[in-house]
């Protein structure tokens, strides 16, 4: 905590490269976008599709980012995750909008694969008992639908408790002031020639890790034993490459300033080496 109305807040950021270099006449930049996101009408299903069909938000407050994400996949960029900053902005009694960071890999070569990125939306409902929070949330039905069609898993996004977990006081969460449903935002691709071709085969596989994380809350801030170093080596060793860490609202409290928290650590790795189109 920095003072009465400020708080300095620690994000990890997860590099991927491969055992073995191999050169490739690709190269890239790194891209961030700031926008923001409202949930006020948000509605579960697909939120929005492909640019190409000119299909538009079915919620206003995804404009900005379908908007952005559209414009950078014109240039060959590709969407890499979608993170909350601790930016909200009450625009109502119950509207607000959430600061968010759009990263991408910026084409720096010619002619670069040029990719779809599609957003889908889900509830999770929280249930708030005495002393813990649990959740529930389909994660197959998103995962399976898209999957089976080709598509690869980009990011999940919470930005509800995501914005909760760097704002409130110096908290690590503020539970009491969660809603009953949250909701769940899922960022899907797909090669544009694959779309074009209507290849539905299947390239990727998902698959999720429960990690326990027990913080500690003080009257000057908040830590927390979170390491998933080793765990994402030995995935790693198998073709496992992390493609979200959701920190979830599931916890339970441990002592008078400590709790036990559930983060989901989402992996992803080719199914088979992916084939050309013919």
């Amino acid at each position: 905590r920095k003072g009465m109305m400020s708080a300095r807040v620690a994000y990890q950021g997860i590099f991927l490269r491969p055992a073995v270099f191999v050169p490739s006449p690709e190269s890239w930049q790194l891209q961030v976008h700031q926008t923001t996101l409202s949930l006020n009408d948000l509605t579960h299903g697909s939120v929005f599709g492909m640019r190409s069909l000119n299909t538009a938000p079915n919620a206003a407050g995804l404009t900005n980012i379908f908007n952005i994400v559209g414009a950078q996949a014109d240039l060959g960029g590709r969407l890499q995750c979608v993170e909350s900053t601790s930016g909200r902005d009450r625009t109502g009694l119950v509207s607000m909008n959430f600061g968010i960071n759009l990263f991408f890999n910026m084409p720096l070569h010619p002619n670069p694969q040029k990719f779809t990125t599609i957003a889908f939306c889900t509830s999770m409902q929280v249930s708030r008992n005495i002393g813990h929070h649990e959740c529930s949330w389909d994660i197959n039905g998103p995962l399976g639908g898209y999957l089976n069609q080709g598509w690869k898993l980009v990011d999940i996004n919470l930005p509800q408790h995501e914005a909760g977990l760097t704002q409130q006081r110096n908290k690590r969460r503020q539970m009491d002031l969660l809603p009953l449903q949250l909701s769940v935002i899922w960022f899907f691709e797909k090669d544009q020639a694959r779309i074009a071709a209507n290849d539905m085969t299947p390239l990727y596989q998902v698959t999720i890790v429960t990690v326990d994380v027990y913080a500690s809350i003080g009257y000057t801030g908040s830590s927390s034993n979170l390491n998933i170093t080793s765990l994402i080596k030995e995935m790693g060793d198998k073709g496992w490459s992390v493609v979200s860490v959701l920190d979830t609202p599931a916890a339970q409290q441990t002592g008078m300033m400590a709790m036990k928290c559930t983060v989901s650590v989402f992996f992803q790795r080719p199914l088979v080496e992916v084939p050309p189109l013919h």
